[in-house]
């Protein structure tokens, strides 16, 4: 099952800001294919909005439970806050649309 999971940071905690946040920031993003693998998934893919503060993750995990697992493991929980949203293809969700009818 793939998980879109938002990761976010205020900007007063940024890792641009210290060597030490950004030593945990690089420590997490680095563990998050081990601790993925740890739990039962994989990591599809991981994009950054700098500016925004955020960093987007797909995961395929079997549940919302491995995902937390996951974040957890890689360090990320305490440093950033986290919100993940189980998704579907769009071609999942045509299908899903034209079997109504």
């Amino acid at each position: 099952m793939l998980h879109v999971v938002v990761n976010t940071h205020p900007e007063e905690s940024c890792a641009f800001r210290s060597a030490e946040k950004r030593a945990g920031l690089i420590q997490g993003l680095e563990q998050l294919d081990a601790a993925a693998a740890a739990n039962e998934g994989s990591v599809v893919g991981a994009w950054a909005a700098m500016a925004a503060h955020t960093i987007f993750v797909v995961v395929d995990a079997p549940n919302a439970h491995a995902v937390d697992n996951i974040v957890r493991d890689a360090g990320l929980v305490g440093a950033t806050t986290t919100r993940t949203y189980p998704v579907s293809t769009v071609g999942d969700l045509l299908d899903r649309l034209r079997a109504m009818d």
